[in-house]
């Protein structure tokens, strides 16, 4: 899969498996993926906007605001940007933090 420099950017490394048809998504970052963040009201990945939510009145279980679940949300968002990376009929086996660090 040639070089995209917009994820390079990001810290994000895309390695295609073409017999297998499959994607695995590494996240490099020196911060430890269980690393909490501190946001001004909660703390889920929606702790910039509200207070923290019980499950029962979201709906679902939030996701918790650590470093992790922001890079994944990342690269969420970056694959929305870039519909064409990933072929049709294949998937993502999987998102690997990777942190020197950690």
């Amino acid at each position: 899969m040639p070089s995209i420099p917009e994820f390079e950017a990001l810290g994000i490394v895309i390695l295609h498996n073409k017999r297998g048809g499959y994607y695995k998504i590494y996240t490099l970052d020196n911060t430890n993926p269980k690393t909490k963040v501190r946001f001004e009201k909660g703390t889920s990945v929606l702790g910039s906007f509200v207070d923290d939510i019980t499950p029962e009145q979201l709906g679902v279980v939030p996701l918790e605001g650590d470093v992790g679940n922001i890079n994944n949300m990342k690269i969420m968002l970056a694959l929305n940007n870039f519909p064409d990376i990933i072929r049709p009929g294949e998937f993502i086996e999987g998102i690997y933090p990777i942190c020197p660090r950690a």
